[in-house]
């Protein structure tokens, strides 16, 4: 799966160079290929400069795959609790997500919050992309992440409220298993590889935390899509 994943991630970090510079005209001027990028890069700059956050993005994604093998996969794997400000963690992998959401007309909202949790910094950056990449894909377009921090007298807690797809009430404990897409993803044609929230569960258990979902009611179609107010709570401790 490590090889898998790290080849795709590879792959879209080169056609992302390749759609800005193509690969036949980097070779064949060899000799003059920085004066060439530079002038593509004058010549389109907002073009560069989505280039460059969709770049980021995949190196994040590729870095969670080698903290998940460090981590998990190997027989010395451990973890490191100590503490960070958690808001700051999380803008360091929601940037990367800017485009995506802009593309969507997703405003994300977080509050402003300077607490520090005990935390492995690599188990919780790998967490927090599947769970910021699953909004990316499943908001409703044209909505609003709101994100709150809730400090309680030995836990800090998460909460992410977002109209996104509808998830069916047998499927709370389901959409935690490995491979498990939710109904709706499937219906709609965007269902992953039902790794994400798996994974992130995984992580927070790692770190003593813990991960819940508040469904949303009532069903909303909109664009052939089932979509609800739905919450995601991240539990991590103080000390």
């Amino acid at each position: 799966r490590l090889v898998h994943n790290l080849t795709s991630i590879n792959a879209h970090n080169l056609q992302e160079i390749y759609d800005l510079v193509p690969q036949d005209i980097l070779s064949s001027n060899y000799q003059t290929q920085l004066e060439y990028i530079q002038k593509e890069i004058k010549k389109d700059t907002r073009k560069a400069a989505l280039m460059f956050l969709r770049i980021a993005k995949h190196n994040i994604h590729m870095k969670t795959e080698f903290s998940i093998y460090r981590k998990l996969d190997r027989s010395d794997s451990s973890i490191e609790l100590r503490p960070h400000t958690i808001q700051k963690v999380l803008m360091n992998v929601l940037h990367t997500f800017f485009i995506d959401f802009t593309n969507n007309g997703i405003l994300v909202d977080v509050d402003n919050y300077y607490g520090k949790v005990q935390m492995d910094y690599e188990t919780i950056q790998v967490a927090l992309y599947h769970l910021i990449e699953n909004a990316s894909k499943y908001t409703k377009p044209n909505s609003r992440i709101k994100v709150q921090f809730i400090e309680l007298e030995q836990s800090v807690e998460i909460l992410f409220t977002m109209t996104s797809l509808f998830i069916e009430e047998e499927e709370i404990d389901k959409i935690f298993t490995e491979g498990y897409s939710g109904k709706e993803a499937r219906n709609c044609e965007v269902n992953g590889d039902g790794i994400g929230m798996w994974r992130i569960k995984q992580m927070m258990h790692l770190n003593k935390g813990d991960i819940s979902i508040i469904r949303g009611t009532p069903k909303v179609i909109s664009d052939g899509r089932g979509y609800a107010v739905n919450r995601v709570l991240l539990k991590f401790l103080k000390k």
